[in-house]
């Protein structure tokens, strides 16, 4: 995959682009579930003209799928990441992306994540 960052000496260190790319696959599953909770329904379009709720339906839909794409992407990297981790510290490897990984939580709401 060429839009993986290659880690080097000048570029950040293995654990500051794990803990983004992790941060960045949390904040979309939250995205992804709240969005979810926040489906149109027709009943909430009832007064309004009948082309309405099948815009606001094709647009939350869009949205679903983009943000499930931001996900699968943030998740690609971070795999990738992660296997560049292992070839580059080996046993060591577990608890740097774990030390990276720790606050999983951050920006999703208890329970949720």
């Amino acid at each position: 995959m060429s839009f993986v960052p290659n880690v080097n000496i000048n570029g950040d260190s293995i654990e500051t682009l794990i803990s983004q790319h992790h941060h960045v696959v949390l904040a979309a599953r939250q995205l992804s579930y709240e969005l979810a909770s926040a489906a149109p329904h027709g009943r909430n379009y009832q007064c309004n003209p009948p082309h309405d709720y099948k815009e606001a339906r094709e647009t939350w839909e869009q949205l679903l799928s983009d943000t499930r794409a931001i996900m699968r992407w943030a998740e690609e990297i971070l795999h990738e990441l992660l296997k560049q981790n292992i070839q580059r510290n080996g046993s060591r490897a577990y608890a740097i992306a774990a030390k990276a990984m720790e606050h999983q939580s951050v920006g999703c709401k208890e329970g949720r994540t």
